[in-house]
């Protein structure tokens, strides 16, 4: 058996933005300004009642609370729901 070894990161606050915009044009420009924010590490457009879902990870609850002030500040944005992840079980290869 090969053991996989691990890059040992720094501690991550992850959490989840769900994004809805209005109107609905705006949806690339909002995603073009969110995607500049180097915490903000995967954009998907989605259905349902958003319309864009965020991946967020930083290294501080400040970084993390700036990530979520810029995807505030992009045109377009009307509501911003925000969960945080307190165990990945399942990780990114």
């Amino acid at each position: 058996m090969v053991k996989r070894s691990r890059k040992k990161e720094k501690n991550k606050l992850i959490g989840f933005a769900f994004i809805k915009i209005e109107p609905v044009s705006m949806i690339k420009p909002s995603y073009e300004y969110i995607m500049k924010n180097e915490s903000i590490v995967e954009i998907h457009e989605v259905t349902g009642e958003y319309d864009l879902f965020c991946k967020i990870a930083s290294t501080t609850t400040d970084e993390f609370r700036n990530a979520l002030d810029y995807i505030r500040q992009a045109k377009g944005v009307k509501k911003l729901d925000v969960n945080i992840s307190y165990h990945q079980i399942k990780p990114e290869e």
